[in-house]
């Protein structure tokens, strides 16, 4: 959407095409194999209790009121990078665009007013009908703390791989106090380009608060 020479961009993925269907988590599913006149057999797909959602952190804990809106609100610049073969984003890899960003606001020659991130949404590519799963190497988080970076989107489901049962990026962002957003659909922005995160918390109920329906604004009003 545009207008008066601001641009939004829905960050919101398509709940089709492999992501969860609804933001807070995917619901429970079951798909009868065999059906006997009084029992059912069946395949279970269970919902993931961290952070399998689309553009939607793992539950904030806590009530709402006491969680930082900061962090969810400001400048944010996106960045794309490229996995290894074996899909984790290496600290090199980040090392050599968080240096091109950088530069490019030290010499000034800046129109998208990109600003040092304290905000980064990595476009990593990511296709889920692909065999491939980017995800952060834990230097590579590391670094992002060390950068002073508070919050990371990301274009894919989740931060930790499927294979990794214990959610171990999830908990190295926790503890490093660097808050994320997952299915976020960045197929828009390419190489480094920077505008107005606005994804607030809300409260859904019973089912606690979350951030939802991210945006990025782009541009200056005439």
């Amino acid at each position: 959407m545009q207008g008066d020479g601001i641009r939004i961009f829905d960050l919101t993925r398509s709940t089709t095409g492999g992501f969860d269907e609804v933001a807070g988590g995917p619901p429970y599913r079951g798909t009868v194999t065999i059906r006997y006149s009084e029992a059912d057999l069946r395949d279970l797909i269970a919902s993931h209790p961290e952070d399998r959602r689309r553009d939607v952190e793992a539950d904030i804990l806590g009530e709402l009121r006491y969680h930082p809106l900061k962090p969810y609100i400001g400048p944010a610049t996106v960045i794309e990078v490229t996995a290894s073969a074996d899909g984790s984003i290496g600290v090199a890899e980040l090392s050599e665009k968080l240096d091109r960003l950088k530069l490019k606001v030290a010499h000034g020659a800046n129109p998208e007013h990109i600003q040092l991130p304290t905000r980064m949404l990595l476009k990593t590519g990511f296709d889920p009908a692909g065999s491939l799963f980017p995800h952060l190497a834990p230097q590579s988080i590391d670094l992002l703390f060390r950068e002073g970076v508070t919050l990371v989107g990301l274009d894919t489901p989740s931060l930790d791989h499927p294979r990794d049962t214990g959610a171990s990026n999830s908990n190295a962002f926790r503890l490093r106090g660097i808050i994320w957003l997952v299915g976020l659909d960045l197929s828009a922005f390419k190489g480094i380009q920077g505008g107005m995160l606005l994804a607030a918390p809300v409260d859904r109920g019973m089912t606690g608060p979350a951030p939802v329906r991210a945006v990025l604004v782009k541009g200056k009003a005439r």
